[in-house]
């Protein structure tokens, strides 16, 4: 697992030299027994006596030395020092000081407080004693981390632990303990230089899964109304035949074996009772590419010939990682089989994993549905527990009417004309509730349930909205109950929202997090 992780966040902050590596990670395994204790673990009250009314924590009362005790490789202490490696991380650790201990975030914020302290510099001077009086100013274990410096240089400067020559550094996976020591060097941490990779027991070896895949949906390219078959959804080495979709890449918080949510979305079609839309797969280094059978029934129909598309969602932890289509036409009687001329399909839509590590709380994915203009097909997808509980397993159908494009241009003239009025906020808001009637209902059980979980986690929620459809506002709808009073009640006032379009000729995702403005006018 560590591996994978200490790769990416070395590669990003210039730690790419053996000098600077073996610094590095020797610092790592001193800080936190040997990649083993990512947040301190002692009672509160001896946090209180540690850190109460220090590094930006209130007293005893508030709760901050608790809240803000030591996390991550390099224990970041304090509210202040968790606002101010928040914002160089673009993460909200001062809401949620527990990110830290995500190991993909723990090794960026040690990597990042490494290279803002320029511990590069003292690293290529191997002046390794000022880096540890930099990082723990007390020296408690110098004498350990120092062997672990030691072992590291002999060991990062034989060839069998690079992946390139010269100073493109990149270390390989190797054995691992079961207690998930650096997987690729062990006998760093356990100060052992004369293990060799014959001597690597493999079974040992924690494995990733491959980072990227495509979709699999194989069925046959026609089906008979009424008549059942067979459809598998999963993940293959090599993009399909008529299957549209691009490489789907997983978030790099995702390490190891993990679990992908598929929503299957078949309209049109009748799913065997007892039979989920909705379905979970375990990827696993041994099992990269697992698949899972639908039974679909297409329903009666008058048409002859009826196209029709069966989608699929993938996501992993919360986070929507791509989406796959695939046409089929569906024949109203077996003897018109004969009549069809086999297509291909263009391989046109690309999606791409959001890539920021921390999944929003609730992800909307708004689908058209490729048989009837105007109607939506919903689903929604969620990291917490607490909002799980409340998805909806099926699609949810929605109409919007046949020209939302009319809709929105009607609504932006109808602005314009009002732009400096009294009535232009209750004008709005009516548009607001107008909006939020064609929403399904079962989007306001979930934001119940999201209002609950702002309370609890003391936060703002994040939405991340995805849709196909992109002229309807629905970041303006009015939201029933008020998250917070203060504030207008259209959606995007009551929670950080985003919204990103998925269509054929549009950027991919992810989107981004973050962008910078040269000019802005108040």
């Amino acid at each position: 697992m560590w591996a994978e992780i200490l790769n990416m966040v070395m590669e990003e902050f210039e730690i790419n030299t053996v000098l600077r590596a073996s610094a590095f990670l020797a610092m790592c395994a001193d800080q936190s027994n040997q990649l083993t204790v990512l947040n301190e673990r002692f009672s509160k009250e001896c946090a209180n006596n540690l850190y109460a009314n220090k590094f930006g924590n209130g007293g005893p009362a508030t709760g901050d030395a608790w809240r803000f005790r030591g996390r991550g490789i390099f224990h970041i202490i304090g509210r202040s020092n968790y606002r101010s490696l928040g914002n160089a991380l673009d993460l909200p650790l001062e809401d949620r000081p527990e990110l830290l201990e995500d190991p993909y975030i723990a090794a960026r914020s040690a990597a990042h407080y490494w290279q803002s302290r320029s511990l590069n510099k003292l690293a290529d001077k191997k002046d390794f004693h000022s880096i540890e009086k930099c990082i723990d100013g007390a020296q408690h274990g110098l004498d350990e981390a120092v062997v672990y410096w030691e072992i590291a240089q002999l060991v990062l400067s034989e060839s069998s632990y690079l992946n390139a020559p010269g100073d493109s550094l990149r270390l390989k996976r190797g054995c691992a303990s079961q207690q998930e020591h650096i997987s690729y060097g062990d006998d760093i941490l356990r100060g052992n230089s004369n293990t060799s990779k014959s001597q690597q027991n493999p079974s040992t070896s924690i494995s990733d899964p491959p980072r990227s895949a495509y979709a699999v949906l194989d069925c046959p390219d026609s089906a008979i109304a009424e008549e059942e078959f067979t459809l598998i959804v999963g993940l293959g080495k090599e993009q399909a035949n008529n299957v549209t979709g691009g490489t789907m890449i997983r978030p790099p918080s995702s390490i190891g074996p993990y679990r992908l949510t598929i929503q299957a979305v078949a309209d049109g079609f009748m799913l065997r009772t007892g039979e989920s839309w909705r379905r979970e797969l375990m990827v696993t280094a041994e099992a990269p590419y697992p698949t899972v059978e639908f039974h679909l029934t297409p329903e009666a129909q008058q048409k002859n010939l009826q196209p029709r598309i069966i989608q699929a969602m993938y996501s992993v932890d919360g986070q929507t990682m791509g989406a796959a289509f695939r046409p089929i036409t569906v024949v109203k009687t077996a003897g018109l089989l004969d009549t069809l001329t086999p297509k291909t399909v263009e391989q046109g839509i690309d999606f791409s994993i959001p890539t920021n590590p921390i999944a929003p709380d609730l992800t909307i994915r708004i689908l058209e549905d490729a048989e009837r203009e105007g109607r939506l097909l919903w689903d929604f997808d969620s990291p917490h527990a607490d909002i799980i509980t409340a998805l909806s397993h099926e699609p949810i159908k929605t109409y919007i009417g046949q020209n939302p494009q009319a809709f929105t241009r009607l609504l932006i003239n109808r602005v314009n004309l009002r732009e400096g009025q009294e009535d232009l906020y209750p004008f709005l808001c009516g548009i607001g509730q107008e909006i939020a009637d064609k929403m399904p209902t079962e989007f306001w059980t979930l934001f119940t349930a999201l209002i609950a979980l702002s309370k609890k986690l003391k936060r703002t929620p994040t939405v991340l909205l995805l849709s196909q459809e992109p002229y309807i506002p629905w970041e303006l709808a009015v939201v029933e109950p008020l998250l917070d009073s203060n504030a207008p009640p259209f959606l995007s006032a009551q929670v950080n929202l985003g919204r990103w379009v998925l269509r054929q000729r549009r950027p991919k995702l992810p989107p981004p997090t973050s962008t910078q403005l040269s000019k802005y006018t108040r």
